[in-house]
């Protein structure tokens, strides 16, 4: 499974130094070869951050914290899917949509 739901993002990570606040986080996608939209990148650099110990999940997602797993699996799912769907109409398996 590719974790960013395409090609990997190019991400600009911008924090204070002194007190080890990130202050902004910006994404650049190829739309082409990526199916991530905006809350699907954001939830995936979150979840990097509960997983390393950074910040704690209920902080990353409040009242979605328990939701939000589910939700990076049915992403993935649509990711794979879309695949499938590409291979199928390369393949000639599938006509291509119009």
């Amino acid at each position: 499974m590719n974790k960013w739901l395409g090609a990997c993002p190019r991400m600009e990570l911008i924090y204070d130094s002194l007190y080890h606040f990130v202050l902004t986080v910006s994404f650049d996608i190829d739309l082409k070869k990526s199916n991530a939209t905006q809350e699907d990148l954001l939830n995936i650099f979150l979840l990097d951050l509960v997983e390393c110990g950074a910040m704690d999940k209920d902080v990353a997602f409040g009242n979605r914290a328990d939701d939000i797993e589910m939700q990076q699996q049915q992403a993935s799912a649509r990711y794979q899917a879309s695949k499938q769907t590409v291979i199928k109409t390369l393949r000639g398996t599938k006509k291509a949509p119009r």
